[in-house]
């Protein structure tokens, strides 16, 4: 079924079907127990039709995940939820750490978390959890980030396309070597509504950079790289050479610490 109505090469189905079927499965072991302790609400209706009952909610449950999988975008909410199952408490765990430091709410988790726009060209996955001692990185880029909206360089509504990459993700999408996507944490992103924030951005950087260690670069695609792994700016060639913003400081970028 899968196979007939959606097009592998926009969704990694059987992977996403797998991950969804083993989410139901947790779930279905964690609640049964509760659902059949409840005997005052059900206390007239016999055991096995009470299990039977519950198990054909799964199913349908299954049905459906199945076959919404057809309108699941690859890296959308319900895509992310799918991924997320796996891997629940580390998330959580971030989700938490977040939470504490005051940035929760400046992009949802599902756009945070997103690896590289090539992920299945490169057989990676289309999210990506950056370690543990990285999260502090985490959570100045997200402060940075809070900074450029409160200042209107940049609005709220932001498509990002990657964030943490991991070396073998990092190398075939064709990353520097030292990119800040991989030794720190760096955002890619466009704005939704299609304007180009590059003159405040530089100005910004200009003006603030240093304090804020930002790097950025805006590339010929159009999508905007921010980090806070240093005060610096490139261009397509990894060197502020080509940099959009006037590169009075430095001159150039040596690729190992461009932000790829």
């Amino acid at each position: 079924m899968w196979r007939q109505c959606c097009r592998p090469s926009t969704l990694n189905l059987w992977r996403i079907r797998k991950v969804a079927l083993k989410a139901i499965g947790v779930y279905a072991r964690a609640a049964a127990p509760l659902m059949l302790r409840r005997e005052h609400a059900t206390s007239q209706i016999p055991r096995c039709h009470r299990r039977a009952g519950f198990g054909t909610a799964v199913v349908l449950m299954a049905s459906v995940l199945c076959l919404t999988g057809c309108a699941v975008t690859p890296r959308g909410p319900l895509a992310f939820a799918m991924w997320r199952a796996g891997q629940a408490q580390t998330v959580d765990a971030l989700a938490r750490h977040l939470g504490e430091q005051g940035v929760a709410d400046v992009l949802p988790l599902h756009q945070l978390l997103r690896s590289a726009s090539s992920w299945q060209a490169c057989a990676a996955e289309p999210f990506a959890l950056p370690p543990a001692e990285q999260w502090p990185a985490v959570v100045q880029v997200l402060r940075l980030l809070q900074a450029l909206q409160a200042a209107g360089v940049v609005g709220r509504a932001l498509e990002i396309h990657s964030g943490y990459r991991g070396p073998a993700l990092n190398s075939c999408a064709q990353g520097a070597a030292g990119s800040a996507h991989l030794r720190s944490f760096a955002l890619d992103f466009t704005p939704v509504d299609g304007e180009d924030p590059t003159e405040r951005l530089c100005t910004f950087w200009r003006d603030q950079g240093r304090a804020w260690r930002m790097g950025l670069s805006r590339y010929p695609s159009g999508r905007i790289h921010i980090d806070t792994a240093g005060y610096r700016t490139w261009g397509a060639d990894h060197t502020g050479r080509s940099a959009v913003c006037d590169p009075q400081v430095p001159q150039a970028v040596p690729a190992a610490s461009a932000g790829g």
